[in-house]
């Protein structure tokens, strides 16, 4: 059970490093699938292009290639200028076919891997795909319907936020605000981290978290 006590401590270790390990591998997933199946890198090269204009030239579908741009641009394989997507150094060398050092064969070679399969299809149509591509699991929001797969992932979510939601919390100034609205917010984590952090702040979450206040409320939380 995690407390209020324990989102205003920090460990006395970086798990960070331990949790990329985890996190990448949708992100190698989504990588792969861009390079492979959409041919992502290649057209940008010859296409400087804003996220609308990437989305009706390839194909896809605006929230996944949301997700999608950001996490490159988080790894320095794209860059925005004016509102304009375009490789950096590093993907002109590596991920353009027309470089003698690209490497997207060596990615061509696992790009039927079932999660890659579906971060494609999901790319094109918007739609969820099966959890973790598990053909006997249903799409997360009929998963979370059962009480085994929503324990897990509530657990998943609340050992993640633990740690990353106080450092979020320490970052934001709540001064100027009194109620937070916590969207799609599961178990609540990051809403109660706000809280315990700022205790003159009245959090509402969806009905799976109800509303609690301060950092007396957030002790029985998530």
């Amino acid at each position: 059970m995690i407390t209020a006590d324990d989102l205003l401590r920090c460990p006395s270790t970086d798990p960070t490093a331990i949790y990329r390990y985890r996190d990448g591998l949708c992100a190698a997933d989504l990588l792969t699938a861009a390079m492979c199946h959409s041919d992502f890198f290649n057209w940008l090269s010859g296409h400087p292009a804003d996220q609308a204009t990437i989305c009706r030239s390839l194909g896809l579908k605006e929230r996944p290639v949301d997700v999608m741009l950001t996490l490159f641009t988080a790894m320095g394989l794209v860059r925005r200028d004016a509102g304009v997507y375009v490789l950096t150094e590093l993907a002109k060398e590596h991920l353009d076919p027309s470089s003698p050092w690209c490497i997207a064969p060596y990615f061509a070679s696992v790009a039927e891997r079932p999660v890659c399969r579906d971060i494609a299809e999901v790319l094109r149509t918007g739609k969820p795909a099966n959890w973790a591509s598990l053909r006997n699991e249903k799409k997360w929001t009929k998963a979370m319907e059962g009480q085994d797969f929503a324990s897990q992932f509530t657990a998943a979510m609340d050992c993640r936020g633990v740690y990353l939601a106080p450092a979020m919390a320490q970052r934001l100034d709540c001064a100027r605000y009194q109620h937070l609205l916590d969207m799609a917010g599961g178990s609540g984590i990051y809403a109660c981290a706000m809280v315990a952090w700022h205790p003159h702040l009245r959090a509402t979450g969806g009905a799976e978290v109800g509303s609690f206040r301060g950092r007396g409320a957030a002790g029985n939380s998530p």
